[in-house]
């Protein structure tokens, strides 16, 4: 990581890119909520996201900094298998760590989680075209420019690597709904990206976990009724049954190895 780069940048001019993007990811929601129109929904998509994109160039453009050396390109054919195996540990992990809270959530909270389930089953689902235009092209650009380009750099200049990975993981988790997976995630992306020195492959990762989140999602049409969000956090089918919970079990023991082995790289 160039931390010269970072120098250059004003923390109170980033400051407000975040401030922007934490305000427009909580109205979100709230306008798919009140509106299931796919034009305004399609517009304030862009509009968000076009905001967020403008701002960061304009930002990295004052500072001499070019987007297309921080974003780099695949210069191996291997990696691509790494994304692909990095990808489906942490979506196994994450949905594995989900339930599992979930379910003992249910077990000392079950009211709170009934009406939690209750309120995620009212959003109107959105077009697969939208999903897919934001989720897997908008999102994984914008959050890894922010949070593993710009906070992590600006972070480790007066924390250190280490500390900055982890603060800057805990901040992203927070924004997400799944915080135990959300974090690991991050903390993952955080090393791959020092690792590698360009976010082309936390990108890309970010980008096939959320294509793998909304098949998932569309997945759901072809459930029957009658097994609801609520019964398999119950039952805990997915965590607690059979090859669910060895796969998650599995999944686990490697991203610890993987963060284990190069947490030890880091210099700090």
């Amino acid at each position: 990581m160039n931390l010269q780069n970072f120098k250059k940048i004003k923390l109170i001019n980033s400051g407000i890119i975040y401030i922007f993007y934490i305000v427009m990811l909580l109205i979100f929601p709230i306008k798919e909520y009140v509106s299931s129109s796919l034009v305004s929904s399609v517009i304030y998509m862009f509009i968000f996201y076009g905001g967020i994109l403008f701002l960061i160039i304009s930002k990295l453009y004052k500072s001499d900094i070019q987007i297309k050396k921080v974003i780099g390109n695949l210069s191996k054919k291997n990696e691509l298998v790494k994304i692909f195996s990095i990808t489906i540990t942490l979506v196994i992990f994450s949905v594995g760590s989900l339930l599992s809270s979930l379910y003992f959530f249910n077990i000392l909270f079950p009211s709170i989680i009934n009406k939690i389930i209750g309120f995620i089953n009212e959003i109107p689902s959105n077009n697969i075209t939208l999903d897919i235009i934001r989720s897997v092209f908008l999102v994984p650009i914008v959050e890894e420019v922010l949070f593993r380009y710009l906070l992590l750099g600006k972070m480790t200049i007066k924390l250190g690597i280490k500390k900055s990975i982890i603060i800057s993981s805990i901040i992203f988790s927070i924004l997400h709904i799944n915080f135990i997976g959300s974090f690991v995630f991050a903390v993952v992306l955080s090393l791959v990206y020092l690792k590698t020195g360009k976010l082309i492959l936390p990108i890309l990762i970010h980008s096939f976990n959320n294509v793998i989140a909304i098949f998932l999602k569309w997945l759901e049409k072809f459930i029957p009724t009658t097994t609801s969000l609520i019964d398999i956090i119950k039952k805990g089918i997915l965590p607690f049954k059979g090859f669910g919970l060895i796969c998650f079990i599995f999944s686990t023991i490697l991203i610890v190895i993987y963060i284990y082995k190069l947490w030890l790289q880091l210099d700090d």
